[in-house]
């Protein structure tokens, strides 16, 4: 059996994104090295990220609030629900009459 020469990888990180790493790559059933040589290998494999890598769509504050006003209804069971699709596209479509606005359908 021949030895295969090994390098080290070194990187920085915040402690919380390393900690949240480790507890994944353990639920998997793995070390985070071999998440790591897994990531590598593949990287490797695609010459490039064997994921999708593009920037997130930029929100403003006040749609980054309005986001957890959402998420505080929904976890507090106190968000609007629908019983179908045409339902909420019935809503929509009264607010756009109310506001004035005609759509081109």
């Amino acid at each position: 059996m021949s030895m295969t020469e090994t390098a080290s990888l070194n990187t920085k990180l915040p402690a919380e994104e390393k900690e949240l790493f480790a507890e994944t790559a353990e639920a998997l059933g793995m070390t985070p090295s071999a998440a790591i040589r897994i990531f590598v290998r593949k990287f490797n494999e695609f010459q490039g990220f064997p994921f999708m890598v593009a920037r997130g769509f930029p929100m403003s504050d006040a749609e980054r609030r309005d986001i957890a006003m959402l998420d505080e209804a929904i976890d507090g069971g106190t968000a609007k629900t629908y019983s179908n699709f045409s339902e909420l596209l019935e809503e929509i479509d009264e607010e756009i009459a109310s506001e004035g606005k005609v759509i081109n359908a």
